[in-house]
């Protein structure tokens, strides 16, 4: 008999998992993936984003300039977070950094273009 208190652990037979040691033994399954967690953190980087984006579009319609930059910018780092953490996680867990991104993206294209023009 082992001292160990029951709890979730790794799992001797799948390197990479875990399982359930119940105090004396271990238990038939393993906990369901812990992708919740992750998934919130990527979605509110995505929801983030796109508010951001929206923020940024309409200001480069009223507003020209680093206000419009400085939205954009910020809207776009949070968008590659977003990403990069849906990818980690679970492939795509939120496509709001994908709206993010075009919001973002147009808003910067916008102010821009008009900087040039």
């Amino acid at each position: 008999m082992t001292n160990t208190p029951e709890g979730w652990y790794a799992d001797p037979d799948r390197p990479g998992s875990t399982r359930w040691w119940d105090g004396a033994a271990w238990g038939p399954t393993a906990p369901p993936p812990q992708a919740t967690a992750q998934t919130g953190v990527t979605g509110s980087l995505g929801a983030a984003s796109l508010a951001v984006g929206v923020v940024a579009v309409l200001s480069s319609v009223v507003l020209d300039g680093p206000i419009t930059l400085l939205l954009a910018g910020i809207g776009l780092v949070l968008a590659v977070l977003g990403a990069v953490a849906a990818r980690r996680t679970s492939g795509l867990a939120s496509g709001a950094w994908i709206a993010g991104i075009a919001l973002n993206g147009s808003a910067l294209l916008w102010v821009l273009l008009r900087f040039v023009a």
